[in-house]
């Protein structure tokens, strides 16, 4: 299991299937719907979509998926035209 300091940007989570683990989970999903659930959430998609999606991949093992074009085609709904870096209001 990662440490305090583990990155989003490891390659795979750990998949462990121990109880220890799976707590983790069920904490993390947890404190993500009571954080899902404060005004500043409840009035924003964005922000609700963009949590979600961070936490849901990383869970997931996932990180490879957080990068700009993904952020923008799966949790935006964003089309891109050609090279993603000409994109500047994403």
């Amino acid at each position: 299991m990662p440490g305090p300091n583990a990155s989003l940007n490891d390659e795979k989570a750990p998949q462990d299937s121990s109880i220890e683990t799976e707590f983790n989970r069920q904490a993390v999903q947890e404190a993500l719907e009571s954080i899902l659930a404060t005004p500043l959430f409840r009035s924003s998609r964005n922000y609700t979509a963009f949590l979600r999606f961070v936490v849901d991949r990383r869970l997931e093992g996932r990180t490879e998926d957080l990068k700009e074009r993904s952020l923008g085609v799966d949790v935006f709904g964003r089309r891109f035209r050609g090279e993603t870096r000409a994109e500047t209001d994403l």
